[in-house]
């Protein structure tokens, strides 16, 4: 059914829709939203905001009579940094306090705002839009190391100094003489790598290691007045105090541009900062370069396979962190563990992209794979079985399918009826009617007749096996269960009409050799009653008897 909308309504429909995936603040109740309608509020900026924005915001929240401290709850649970919110609510309040101008509501874009017949009541807007920022695909593996702010991979300030720490300016050195000697003192790093300790003069140290620094330290103090440092009767240590920053670049990310890091940063906690890889960017192929040369070759996915952080080498200032676009990328579909968007690189195979992928799923069909290939002119199909899995290089483009098991079951045998374990069992080859009883706990002791058979009737045309065949070479086991008296003659009728297989008193088995576990009393060999104390083993022998015919 195809429905009209008129042309004003349709702008209407269609300009909400767009307000309400604007980024816009709600009303803070038990039933809202939070201030921000956004879902993920982890890349708020407060500095991005206008006066104007300000005042709107501000404006809202009068309007329903609620303060900006009654939406932090909201806005912290949906991912928004507390700093921000910080910065958001100062900006506030220093609005209320200077006065700031009402400003009009901002208006959608005028080619959607002068709609003719658009009656949108802006009081029911929001004051203002931010810019949406954009999300790397969560399909792409290693997307989840960047997907918020608050992943731990900051630099950490509270650590000791690492031995491989290397002084720079600005840096503040702690310098402890104790023992015979003692002196104490704060150093800071000059421009050109030097620090001034009392009664020794200058020493160079920028460039050093920490460690190689406290050497050179010892040996200039060892020179002068602290003599004691060479025969060991005093001891020096040396620290840094507070952690200069450093200044890096980074290109190709979500947020590309100059960051100011601590200089403990390395290249995992400012890839984190910048969001990680941008849309087209190479999780595989990631450039650290120093003084306008390759010092360093990233793969993330090392780290995310193995844990590798090698790869994850400190910063200097003035570094550039380059993410050129990827090479190729595949995806794979279906029953992986992790199915998603992989970078393959040279000479891997999809074996190896499985393992990214986490392997194979609990119900996943592992004999053959699908590839939707990607060709010069259209797509083809190519069916990868898995002695091939090591073998097979992906291009980019493909599209690996993998599918679920059949729901069925290729030896399973159903017992049923007068046995105390019914059930379904695996089925073996050359299994026998008595080894599956035997798996059922045996037959109940309330059959009321066990019959074995290898012709149909027990004569006078009565059938108590209607399906059984002479020339099929098996016996029929029928289990005659007990039932009530009055079905006597129903029961008996059905065994003259072939049709006693179809009782639910009647059950039947087949096979070549039946085993009958069973206590001393009578049994009935063809008709006649015959006194047996031992277990029967009955069973069909071929061609055990040669008829000739006349």
């Amino acid at each position: 059914m195809i429905t009209m909308i008129p042309k004003a309504r349709f702008n209407f429909l269609f300009k909400s829709l767009l307000l309400l995936i604007s980024f816009t603040l709600c009303i803070y109740s038990a039933q809202a939203q939070g201030i921000l309608s956004q879902n993920d509020l982890s890349n708020f900026k407060a500095d991005a905001l206008t006066e104007s924005d300000i005042s709107q915001i501000q404006q809202q929240l009068k309007s329903k009579g609620f303060t900006i401290d009654q939406v932090q709850d909201q806005a912290v649970a949906k991912g928004m940094p507390l700093s921000e919110f910080t910065k958001l609510k100062a900006r506030l309040n220093n609005a209320q306090k200077t006065g700031g101008k009402k400003n009009p509501l901002l208006k959608l874009d005028d080619k959607m705002s002068k709609t003719k017949g658009d009656k949108r009541n802006e009081d029911d807007t929001l004051g203002f839009e931010l810019p949406m920022f954009k999300k790397i695909n969560p399909l792409i593996y290693g997307s989840e190391l960047f997907s918020n702010e608050n992943t731990g991979f900051a630099a950490n300030q509270n650590i000791a100094t690492p031995i491989n720490y290397i002084v720079g300016p600005n840096d503040i050195l702690k310098l402890v003489v104790y023992g015979v000697q003692e002196y104490t003192s704060d150093l800071q790093v000059s421009k050109e790598g030097r620090v001034q300790i009392d009664n020794v003069g200058q020493v160079k140290v920028g460039g050093l290691s920490i460690e190689a620094a406290t050497e050179r330290i010892k040996q200039q103090m060892a020179r002068t007045v602290y003599s004691s440092l060479n025969s060991g009767e005093s001891k020096l240590a040396l620290t840094v105090g507070d952690i200069r920053t450093i200044q890096v670049s980074v290109i190709g990310a979500m947020k590309s541009g100059k960051y100011n890091v601590s200089s403990l940063s390395n290249v995992l906690s400012v890839l984190t900062e910048a969001g990680g890889p941008n849309e087209i960017g190479s999780f595989r192929n990631i450039e650290l370069i120093r003084n306008n040369k390759v010092e360093s070759k990233i793969d993330l996915y090392q780290f995310m396979q193995y844990g590798d952080q090698k790869q994850m080498m400190s910063l200097k200032d003035n570094d550039v962190i380059r993410i050129p676009a990827y090479g190729s990328r595949l995806e794979i579909k279906g029953q992986a563990k992790r199915p998603g968007i992989f970078e393959p690189i040279a000479n891997e195979t999809f074996k190896n992209v499985l393992d990214y992928a986490g392997g194979f799923d609990d119900t996943a069909y592992t004999a053959l794979v699908k590839v939707i290939q990607k060709t010069d002119k259209e797509r083809a199909v190519k069916d990868l079985i898995a002695s091939d899995f090591e073998k097979y290089i992906p291009s980019g483009g493909d599209v690996i399918m993998i599918s679920k098991i059949i729901d069925r079951y290729r030896n399973r045998v159903k017992l049923s009826g007068a046995i105390y374990r019914p059930d379904t069992y695996e089925l073996f080859e050359g299994m026998r009617i008595s080894d599956l009883i035997k798996k059922g706990d045996g037959l109940k002791e309330d059959a009321f007749i066990l019959s074995v058979a290898n012709s149909s009737q027990y004569g006078n045309e009565a059938h108590i096996a209607p399906r059984a065949q002479l020339q099929d070479g098996l016996l029929d086991l029928v289990i005659v269960k007990p039932f009530p008296l009055y079905l006597m003659p129903l029961l008996a009728l059905r065994m003259f009409l072939k049709t006693a297989d179809q009782s639910k008193y009647f059950i039947s088995l087949q096979g070549k050799s039946i085993l009958i576990n069973r206590n001393n009393n009578v049994i009935h060999l063809d008709g006649e009653p015959k006194l047996v104390t031992e277990n029967i083993q009955i069973q069909i022998l071929a061609n055990a008897i040669n008829v000739i015919v006349p």
